[in-house]
């Protein structure tokens, strides 16, 4: 049988990842809330909500000129 819960959760994770990834590919050491910016529209066109935790550590990150990869 089909675990459905960690099915959604696999699925946000990778919608959460790929929007890191692809932030990081167009924003990487630009200023911290332009980079916020950033992810905030790409998860909200995504239709995912965006966790504030999650959002200002990759924010963070991408803007050091790191890529962010979930926990």
């Amino acid at each position: 049988m089909i675990d459905l819960e960690a099915e959604i959760q696999r699925y946000v994770r990778v919608q959460y990842q790929g929007v890191f990834d692809r932030v990081h590919d167009s924003h990487a050491r630009r200023p911290v809330p332009a980079v916020r910016q950033a992810i905030l529209d790409e998860l909200r066109q995504a239709g995912t909500t965006p966790r504030k935790d999650l959002v200002d550590g990759a924010a963070e990150a991408i803007s050091a000129g790191n890529p962010y990869t979930l926990p």
